[in-house]
């Protein structure tokens, strides 16, 4: 894991700039699943980059 995360006040700042939507034990939780999310979305791209390498095929690329 990177240690790059976005800060409690970035995510302030980004989603409840009027500090009156979420106490910052929700914007905690919030934050956690967004970089679970996206840790989660990484592997993906990275599985599918791997079996695209091993079966040397390119889905983006077809011919008609």
């Amino acid at each position: 894991m990177r240690s790059e995360m976005i800060s409690l006040n970035k995510c302030r700042e980004l989603l409840d700039k009027k500090r009156e939507k979420y106490t910052d034990d929700q914007l905690e939780l919030i934050r956690k699943y967004l970089i679970t999310l996206a840790q989660i979305n990484v592997e993906i791209i990275k599985n599918a980059n791997t079996k695209q390498d091993d079966t040397g095929s390119n889905h983006e690329q077809s011919e008609f």
